[in-house]
């Protein structure tokens, strides 16, 4: 609930600066700030997925439709349809995550740079396509499942409108298409991406803050115990042996030297 509060909070504090001084300069660090809050969001959308963000199946639930994946626009049943069976089959070609790949750079050859060309060419467009098929392969079948996102989104421009401060939710939508991929580019780039099954990296402290946020540089830990909460991941590393812990620039550098 702690990080709930904490993401919800960056998001009010954003928008209420970017209402009360519209300064170019304050819109642009808004727009980031946004873009972060709802990937960090996202990612506690993940840990509802897997029961494991609070204390109950309900609360998860609630968390999860209203106050993570529905607020930026995606169903939360939808996405558990497609990421729990990513868990089982991860590394198979029956992974239904495959199927998102062609429309994103994961799938793409490595380059050199490419972590962070992919991730800024997300702030003018870059990851329409990349939203586009997350929308259609997350999508709502019913009317309920798909409510949530309807009724945030929709509240949000309804009290822009009313208010006419229309700066709130042309924030809050345009961040979730472009933004937010800056950030969830990055981290997307150190847990699959070139491994048979996932890697087991380490990220430097300011690359935590920035795209890792929640414990989510352990990557590896919730594929091998999925229902553990964020929280206890650093000690779940600890405790559970497995491969080597890269430090994921290196594995960057690496990859990059091996593609010339």
């Amino acid at each position: 609930a702690r990080a709930l509060t904490r993401d919800w909070g960056v998001v009010v504090a954003a928008m209420a600066a970017a209402v009360l001084a519209p300064h170019p300069a304050v819109l642009v660090c808004a727009w980031f700030a946004v873009g972060w809050a709802q990937h960090a969001l996202v990612i506690l959308g993940h840990a509802a997925a897997h029961r494991s963000l609070l204390g109950s199946a309900a609360a998860n639930r609630f968390a999860g439709r209203w106050l993570t994946w529905g607020a930026v626009g995606v169903c939360f049943e939808g996405y558990k349809r497609l990421h729990l069976p990513h868990h089982r089959l991860a590394g198979a070609a029956e992974d239904p995550e495959h199927d998102v790949l062609p429309r994103t750079p994961y799938g793409a050859p490595f380059r050199s740079g490419s972590p962070w060309r992919a991730s800024l060419a997300s702030l003018v467009g870059g990851a329409l396509p990349e939203f586009v098929a997350f929308a259609r392969f997350t999508r709502a079948h019913t009317l309920r499942e798909a409510a949530p996102a309807v009724v945030v989104n929709g509240g949000v421009w309804v009290a822009g409108i009313a208010t006419g401060h229309l700066v709130v939710p042309l924030l809050w939508s345009v961040s979730g298409v472009t933004s937010l991929f800056l950030f969830s580019r990055l981290r997307t780039f150190g847990e699959h991406v070139g491994s048979d099954w996932t890697h087991r990296i380490a990220a430097p402290t300011w690359l935590r803050w920035l795209s890792h946020p929640h414990p989510v540089a352990h990557h590896w830990e919730p594929h091998h115990r999925p229902s553990d909460p964020s929280f206890r991941l650093p000690e779940v590393r600890a405790t559970v042996e497995g491969p080597a812990v890269v430090p994921l620039t290196e594995m960057w550098r690496a990859r990059g030297a091996e593609a010339g």
